[in-house]
């Protein structure tokens, strides 16, 4: 049985390798620069503000009634869209300056 596992092991290793140094070649910073071209490219901090800027126009386009609740409780009709705004918002700025 060992056998096996160090035959697949060994195969998985190259692949494994590579990917590795892929992600290793993934910028960190909002954008980075590509070669010697001077040619700018998003990065890893880049693509996630882009992710929650999209969510964020998910929850702008929502109907109201998918984005408001009436609590059962006081009988008042709570809007959760402009929390969760500001909470993406927070999430952009602290992805920016971190």
């Amino acid at each position: 049985m060992e056998n096996i596992a160090n035959f697949i092991s060994d195969i998985l290793r190259v692949p494994g390798k590579i990917m590795a140094t892929w992600a290793n070649d993934i910028p960190l910073g909002i954008y980075g620069r590509m070669g010697g071209d001077g040619m700018y490219f998003i990065g890893a901090k880049g693509i996630f503000m882009l992710y929650f800027m999209f969510l964020m126009f998910l929850v702008i386009q929502l109907p109201k009634d998918e984005v408001c609740f009436t609590n059962e409780d006081t009988g008042k009709q709570v809007n959760l869209r402009p929390y969760s705004i500001v909470s993406l918002s927070l999430i952009i700025v602290i992805y920016w300056v971190f």
